[in-house]
């Protein structure tokens, strides 16, 4: 779970959160943000993701994450 927001800090409705790990089953996860630029994932596995932010208007963003099943804190990505 986390948020996109863009560079100036205002929320990014409709931004697509991508995850993907060819280690895990299943290896790909996607989701939408929200009108407060809130997106969540369910079914996430302990592991290293590979995490792409994309909206219309905006730059892509991507990068790598550890993910632990456990408590995680919330993932900030800015457009």
């Amino acid at each position: 779970m986390g948020t996109v927001k863009d560079t100036s800090g205002k929320a990014i409705k409709g931004a697509t959160v991508r995850a993907s790990n060819p280690d895990a089953s299943p290896s790909q996860f996607a989701s939408a943000t929200d009108d407060k630029g809130r997106w969540a994932m369910i079914g996430l596995r302990s592991g290293t993701w590979r995490f792409t932010v994309e909206a219309p208007g905006y730059f892509t963003v991507e990068t790598s994450a550890p993910v632990r099943v456990s408590a995680m804190p919330p993932m900030q990505f800015a457009l």
